[in-house]
C-alpha cells in the first residue's frame, strides 16, 4: 500500500496555537485500502472534502479550489482514473462513485454549480453537464442544432445539473436533446459488462420513458455527426412559458443549391408522439425549400399519430405540427446564408 499522507491545518488542528492557521480549513475521512496513488486537497478558503474511500487501485482523487467548495460521498470500487473537481465560485458535487473502470468524472465551473448523484457503472469517459455544453463553442461550431435547442431545455437550474446523456436516458418524449440527436442522425453508445453496441438514435427510443436500453446497459457517449458547413439549421417549440415541457417541437437542418433547391433535409418532431420521430421527406429533395415549406408541413401533420394528454389534444397537437414545419424549414434556409450557403 502507497503513503496515504492527511496534512491537518487551522483552527483546532493538534500541536498548533489557536487562531495560528486559517479559520476553516480542514480534511476528515479519508481512508484508502489497498494501492492508492494520491489523495491531494489544495484551497485558498472553505474546503470540507469528506468520506473519500478508495478500494483496489486509484490514481487520485483531487480538489481544488479558489472559494467554498463542499464534495462528499466521493467513493471508487476498482480501477479509477481521476476524479476532479475544479471550481472558481461555489461548487457542492455529491455523490460521485463509480464501479468498475472509469477515466473520469469531471465537474469545472466558473460560477454556482451543484451536480450531485452523478454515477458511473462500465466504461465512462465525461459527464457532460448541459450548462457546459451551451457555452461550448466546439458543439456551437460542429453541431449547431444541438447548440440552438440548449437553450429551450428546462431552466438554468435544470441545466446546471443536467446531462445530455441524462436526457437521452430518461428519454421523455418533449425532450429537445433527444430530438436534436434523432435529427442529426446520431447514435447511442451502451455499454454492458459483456459488449458495447452502437444504436442509431432514430431507432433507440422506443416510446415514453421506453428506450432500447437494457437493464445491464449504461448510456456511455452521444455520437454527434458534424454538420456540413453550408448546412442551415433551426429549432423552434411551443410550450406554455418558456422552460416548460414542449407541446411540440421541431428540428430542421438542410442544404441547398445556388437554386435554392433541397440537396439534403433532415426534419423531425418532438412532443407530438411518444417519442422523437424523423419526418420521411424524401420525395421533396430537389425541390425548392421555401416553395416546398408549407407542402412539407402539410405532409408532416397528415402521417403524425399525435398523443393526447392533459396540456394538449391530438388535434392541436396536429395543427401545431402543420405551423412549427413550414416555420423551422423557412428559418433553416434562412440560417444557411449567414453561413454562407445559397
Amino acid at each position: 500500500m502507497a503513503d496515504a499522507k492527511v496534512a491537518f491545518e487551522g483552527w483546532g488542528a493538534s500541536g498548533v496555537a489557536w487562531g495560528s492557521q486559517g479559520w476553516g480549513v480542514g480534511h476528515s475521512d479519508v481512508t484508502a485500502t489497498g494501492e492508492v496513488g494520491t489523495v491531494a486537497v489544495t484551497a485558498d478558503a472553505n474546503v470540507y472534502p469528506s468520506g473519500l474511500e478508495a478500494t483496489g487501485q486509484v490514481g487520485s482523487v483531487v480538489v481544488a479550489a479558489d472559494a467554498n467548495v463542499f464534495p462528499t460521498g466521493v467513493s471508487a470500487t476498482g480501477a479509477i482514473g481521476t476524479v476532479t473537481v475544479v471550481a472558481e465560485a461555489i461548487v457542492y458535487p455529491t455523490g460521485v462513485s463509480a464501479t468498475g473502470y472509469v477515466g473520469a468524472v469531471e465537474v469545472t465551473g466558473d460560477a454556482i454549480v451543484y451536480p450531485s448523484g452523478l454515477q458511473a457503472t462500465g466504461q465512462v469517459g465525461t459527464v457532460v453537464v448541459q450548462a457546459d455544453a451551451m457555452r461550448s463553442d466546439v458543439i456551437g461550431k460542429e453541431v449547431p442544432l444541438l447548440a440552438l435547442g440548449l437553450p429551450w431545455v428546462g431552466h438554468f437550474q435544470t441545466r446546471n445539473r443536467g446531462t445530455l446523456g441524462g436526457s437521452v436516458a430518461h428519454a421523455d418524449p418533449s425532450a429537445e436533446i433527444p430530438l436534436c440527436l434523432v435529427v442529426c442522425g446520431g447514435t447511442v453508445v451502451l455499454q454492458s459488462r459483456k459488449r458495447e453496441r452502437r444504436v442509431p438514435a432514430v431507432e433507440f427510443f422506443q416510446g415514453a420513458l421506453t428506450t432500447q436500453r437494457q437493464y445491464d446497459e449504461l448510456v456511455v457517449a452521444l455520437e454527434w455527426p458534424r454538420a456540413s458547413k453550408d448546412a442551415g439549421h433551426a429549432f423552434i417549440e411551443i410550450a406554455e412559458r418558456h422552460g416548460d415541457f414542449a407541446l411540440a417541437a421541431a428540428a430542421c437542418a438542410l442544404r441547398v443549391d445556388a437554386n435554392g433547391k433541397l440537396l439534403e433535409l433532415s426534419l423531425g418532431l418532438g412532443g407530438v408522439e411518444n417519442r422523437p420521430i424523423r419526418i420521411d421527406v424524401r420525395q421533396f429533395i430537389g425541390r425548392g425549400a421555401l416553395d416546398s415549406a408549407a407542402e412539407i408541413a402539410t405532409h408532416a401533420s397528415k402521417i403524425v399519430s399525435p398523443m393526447e394528454d392533459h396540456a394538449a389534444s391530438a388535434d392541436f397537437r396536429r395543427a401545431l405540427t402543420l405551423d412549427l414545419v413550414q416555420r423551422v424549414i423557412e428559418a433553416a434556409v434562412a440560417d444557411t446564408k449567414k453561413r454562407g450557403g445559397a
